[in-house]
């Protein structure tokens, strides 16, 4: 048998209050005795009430679905920062955290809430078309460059990488985050406005034309392409690279939170590989390499998840069924009666462009669908005057 536990005996009056936590110095000792909680009783309030601040926090950052147990993260809808609350009525200039609704529609998964006056990150649209080379990529990019809204700028040796180095270099400043007052001196940085100052970059390097001068900016989707996203990776050596493809892909994930990503392969690395050598551009590659990089690229295209579509190029240069690819991928980034009915193929045999991509028109009515409007608009003044009541 296990020995008998005995409790410890209870202590004196005196023992007692002279061994308590003094609660306050206006208090007898004897009364502060009688009014300290016990221990456990103080630990089992804590918890019941961090429990419920916890509960509160979770509750209004997601959203539980009916018919499953799936939790999904929703975008909050709140007013940014605006003194005079000077709010143009018209639905698509509305000021949002997401910058207008048409934002709304190209990135409603991700949680954009109003940031600070420095910077709001999902304001602008983007896409990205990451692509082997030799996949038909700059055919794609004349292909998307046709749809409206859509400003589009060709490689530029991957600007991205640039981008990420240089926000690593800020990172080193020392307390960035905190407001100093020293030799290091400045204001706090938030995190938000490192954003939008990679946004700023790449928007430098896809400037509007000439006959571009007068487009709303705001509307704008700014797209670029590059078939070295992944290239660094596996064919470039010394410091200059990407540490992995996950590195990659955080980045387009957390400084361009409001775009999708167009990921191209050409699943036929034979011909992909007789291509890419017939090229001077290009350095020598055997199939095996090929093989990886199209490995990568689909890792990609599975790392962003439904922020990504998967073209591969073998199927849409068909010349009977690829068009019908194509489309696909239009209705999918939002376009309605947008239909190409025959394909621009640029690079054909030589670095040339396609002479007759002048002439291909997507109708009259193409134009971009943002979500059904008046279900955005009520839910939002619904949300606007819930907040103005509280």
């Amino acid at each position: 048998t296990s020995p008998a536990r005995t409790l410890p005996s209870s202590p004196t009056k005196k023992e007692a209050s002279s061994e308590t936590p003094s609660y306050s110095l206006c208090i007898s000792s004897k009364k502060r005795f009688a009014m300290a909680p016990s221990f456990p009783k103080l630990r089992a309030l804590l918890f019941v009430l961090s429990f419920f601040f916890l509960s509160t926090i979770i509750i209004e950052k997601t959203q539980i679905f009916p018919g499953g147990n799936e939790e999904k993260e929703t975008f909050t809808v709140d007013k940014v920062n605006d003194p005079a609350n000077e709010f143009d009525e018209s639905p698509s200039k509305k000021v949002y955290p997401h910058g207008t609704i048409s934002n709304i529609s190209w990135c409603p998964s991700v949680s954009c809430k109003a940031s600070t006056a420095q910077c709001q990150p999902c304001a602008r649209r983007f896409l990205f078309i990451i692509a082997s080379g030799r996949s038909g990529s700059t055919s794609l990019m004349h292909m998307v460059g046709k749809l409206p809204n859509v400003r589009i700028a060709g490689e530029n040796n991957n600007a991205l990488l640039a981008v990420q180095r240089l926000l690593e270099k800020l990172h080193t400043i020392k307390y960035l985050q905190k407001e100093i007052d020293n030799a290091w001196k400045h204001h706090a940085v938030t995190d938000e406005s490192l954003s939008c100052l990679a946004q700023s970059v790449m928007k430098t390097i896809n400037p509007k034309g000439v006959d571009e001068m007068d487009d709303d900016e705001e509307e704008t989707i700014l797209a670029f392409k590059t078939i070295r996203f992944v290239g660094d990776l596996w064919n470039t050596k010394g410091e200059d690279q990407w540490s992995d493809v996950t590195q990659a892909v955080d980045l387009i994930k957390t400084r361009f939170p409001c775009s999708r990503v167009i990921v191209n392969i050409r699943s036929n690395t034979t011909t992909l590989a007789q291509s890419r050598n017939s090229f001077k551009g290009f350095k020598t590659v055997t199939e095996d390499d090929l093989l990886d990089e199209t490995r990568m690229l689909r890792e990609v295209a599975r790392q962003f998840g439904e922020q990504a579509y998967l073209l591969d190029s073998s199927e849409w240069t068909d010349p009977v069924l690829g068009v019908d690819k194509i489309n696909g991928m239009i209705e999918w980034l939002g376009y309605k009666d947008c239909v190409f009915h025959q394909l621009i193929h640029d690079n054909w045999g030589d670095m040339v462009r396609d002479e007759t991509s002048d002439s291909v028109e997507l109708g009259q009515h193409c134009q971009l669908a943002s979500v059904v409007q008046w279900e955005v608009e009520e839910e939002t003044e619904q949300f606007l005057r819930l907040e103005e009541d509280s």
